[in-house]
């Protein structure tokens, strides 16, 4: 190889292997000028290839931070919310949900410091990411028109209430142990974007249930949370669908991702009969979330002792 070098004084090797030589005692010394000639003829060439690698890896990374901002992640499943099968799915996990709540069990009369409670025993319910995902595409939207029907007190048809953001076409979860991946699916202008989050459940022991985001993903590129978060609650109405915008819900979003605040002070459901039913426990686990809960009746104090045990409604499970 070094001969081939030698033979082609021509190349930029061999003209840096030729610099690289010490002279022989009868070659008169270089000037400066010739000096810094010579090395410009010898280096040039090569910073200009190393010049163009640079350029050409710059170029890859930035392409293929820009293909992975845009591609699916590896975890996300697309739904069919029109599919039989999976509206199925989403009705029997509604039903299953609001059967476990309103169930009636055996209660134990417990004294608190608030006064008398009658409790049931703790009972756990296991929700698969499959299921849960069935119900975010078909029941969710009209989940959500029902809720904002009723706090504008209107009257009518809840699911004619059209609120749903057009751009935001599917929302979804994954139990991955320990945390949960909640991701949104946006369309605008043909270009499908996926937004997701790493949150990290916890119940603490005044009772307030936390969702702090450790990674913010775009696509599959993953940064720090608090990298994102603080700027995007800036730059809200760019981020914030605009038929959320302005909801006290939204503008806390970025609050509770960051950790500033809880997701609720007191997690828990109160029933039309007058029971609750209390979070006791978040976890997610092998793509199932596992939540444990235990239901409240709190008594009236005005009510006969035995009209109460037998006209009171009982602890659902």
């Amino acid at each position: 190889m070094i001969c081939w070098i030698l033979k082609r004084p021509g190349t930029a090797c061999a003209r840096a292997f030729y610099i690289g030589a010490v002279p022989a005692s009868n070659t008169k010394p270089e000037t400066s000028s010739q000096t810094n000639a010579a090395w410009k003829r010898t280096a040039g060439p090569w910073l200009v290839c190393a010049a163009m690698v640079v350029v050409v890896v710059m170029i890859v990374a930035v392409l293929g931070v820009s293909s992975r901002m845009r591609a699916q992640p590896l975890w996300w499943q697309p739904v069919a919310s029109e599919n039989p099968e999976i509206v199925e799915n989403a009705t029997e996990l509604e039903n299953a949900i609001f059967t476990q709540l309103h169930l009636r069990r055996d209660a134990d009369r417990i004294q608190t410091e608030t006064g008398e409670v009658l409790r049931s025993a703790e009972w756990t319910v296991g929700l698969r990411a499959e299921q849960t995902n069935a119900w975010l595409a078909v029941r969710l939207p009209k989940w959500v028109a029902g809720q904002m029907f009723h706090a504008m007190d209107k009257a009518g048809d809840p699911e004619e209430l059209d609120v749903w953001p057009e751009d935001l076409s599917e929302v979804q979860v994954s139990f991955q142990h320990p945390h949960i991946l909640v991701g949104a699916r946006i369309d605008r202008g043909g270009d499908p974007r996926y937004f997701s989050a790493t949150l990290t459940p916890e119940l603490r022991d005044d009772g307030t249930l936390w969702l702090v985001a450790n990674r913010v993903h775009v696509g599959r590129v993953s940064v720090p949370a608090g990298w994102v978060l603080s700027e995007a609650e800036r730059r809200a109405d760019d981020v914030v669908p605009e038929a959320f915008r302005g909801l006290p819900e939204a503008e806390a979003f970025f609050q509770i991702f960051a950790g500033e605040r809880p997701f609720a002070d007191e997690p828990q459901i109160r029933l039309g009969d007058g029971r609750r039913v209390r979070l006791l426990s978040l976890r997610s686990d092998q793509g199932r979330l596992i939540v444990k809960c235990r239901t409240e009746y709190v008594p009236d104090p005005d009510a006969d002792p035995l009209e109460e045990r037998v006209e009171a409604p009982s602890p659902a499970g």
